[in-house]
């Protein structure tokens, strides 16, 4: 009995270790770690950001109030019975029009999505400013049916996007994915059948009055 539990005192602290080392990746780090994190599905980037919150619980924190998590969203027609859904609030004091050139800005390729990635350490983290209201760039259009990169090594024009479904200027922005996790590329759920582990997301980020984001 002492023998079984402590081979899974053992197997529960390996697990914590494993688990604190793919949230906190080091560049110096073991190699099979590094090669772990780069594999095409992208289940350990998402373990790895699994990881980072446990260690870090105020990252999974909604901050959206009761009365907002249950409300009807732009753009919930996308997943209509999603398995997950959860609404994210914050609250910025200033006009929307200040926050909408980083909303543009996201996607890889750009300055990214402004937050932590496993792949790479937080103090290397891309902190490019976006051009100023009223000065355009190429990419700070966004349309829709733009096509914004996960921006992960293993993303191609085929795989690893979000769609722009709808677009509003200072208001509101829908994205949409359809993936298959292991192979494959994104695909259009009415026209294909996808193969293997595969899912399909939602995201809006909009402003009513503060900034929210959902994922479904």
């Amino acid at each position: 009995m002492r023998a079984m539990m402590l081979l899974l005192g053992l197997a529960i602290c390996s697990l914590c270790a494993f688990l604190y080392v793919m949230g906190h990746p080091n560049p110096r780090g073991p190699g099979f770690l590094r090669r772990f994190r780069l594999h095409p599905s992208a289940i350990p980037d998402y373990l790895a950001l699994l990881a980072r919150g446990l260690f870090h619980p105020r990252l999974l924190r909604s901050d959206a109030p009761g009365h907002e998590k249950g409300r009807s969203l732009p753009g919930d027609q996308l997943v209509p019975k999603p398995h997950v859904q959860e609404t994210r609030a914050i609250t910025i004091d200033v006009p929307p029009a200040t926050v909408w050139p980083w909303i543009v800005h996201l996607g890889g390729g750009r300055p990214g999505w402004y937050r932590w990635t496993p792949l790479h350490s937080p103090t290397h983290s891309t902190r490019k400013r976006p051009p100023a209201p009223g000065k355009s760039s190429r990419n700070s259009r966004t349309c829709i049916g733009d096509a914004l990169s996960d921006g992960e090594p293993n993303v191609t024009d085929e795989r690893g996007n979000w769609i722009v479904k709808a677009i509003d200027r200072n208001q509101l922005l829908v994205l949409y994915a359809a993936r298959q996790v292991m192979e494959g590329p994104d695909f259009d759920r009415e026209k294909h059948k996808p193969k293997g582990l595969w899912f399909v997301s939602g995201w809006r980020l909009c402003s009513n009055p503060s900034a929210r984001a959902r994922r479904g």
